[in-house]
């Protein structure tokens, strides 16, 4: 076959096959099942996401209590107005209201939250490595304990 034979009797099989494909059923059932598998994974996709941002605001409205909440987003509702899809997105409703009330007994209290944290390393020993190299030197004192011996923690299997 010479090339431009070629070229003729695959442009024949490319519209004999656009052809069947076109009038195909089960290739038909195909692309429909393809669609819709595209719109329920966008729509999962979407769901997902509504439930996601929903726990969020539960979480933050448990963790914060209502008035906390209130002043976290007063400042973003007044920006903004509030009829808009993202304001009325972050006013409380019943149900993330309900789902914060279920959660906040697992999380801890405000006044828990508010006690302050006893640091690891204490100032006086950042400021005074005297006192850093006293403490080395004590703790490298060989301990006087009793220890025992390696028989008695670990009996060999001969002994039974």
């Amino acid at each position: 076959m010479i090339s431009e034979q070629h070229r003729q009797f695959e442009e024949r099989r490319l519209e004999v096959m656009r052809k069947y494909t076109a009038n195909s059923p089960e290739l038909r059932k195909l692309r429909r099942r393809r669609y819709r598998m595209m719109f329920t994974s966008f729509l999962g996709s979407v769901v997902v996401t509504v439930v996601v941002l929903a726990l969020l605001k539960s979480f933050l409205m448990a963790y914060e209590g209502q008035a906390g909440y209130a002043r976290l987003i007063t400042s973003f509702v007044e920006a903004h107005d509030a009829d808009s899809i993202v304001g009325m997105a972050l006013l409380p409703d019943p149900v993330t209201t309900a789902v914060s009330a279920a959660i906040a007994p697992i999380l801890p209290s405000k006044s828990a939250r508010d006690v302050p944290v006893r640091p690891i390393i204490s100032e006086q020993r950042l400021t005074q490595p005297a006192a850093i190299e006293n403490e080395s030197a004590t703790m490298a004192e060989p301990d006087s304990s009793p220890r025992p011996e390696p028989d008695r923690l670990f009996p060999s299997p001969s002994a039974d």
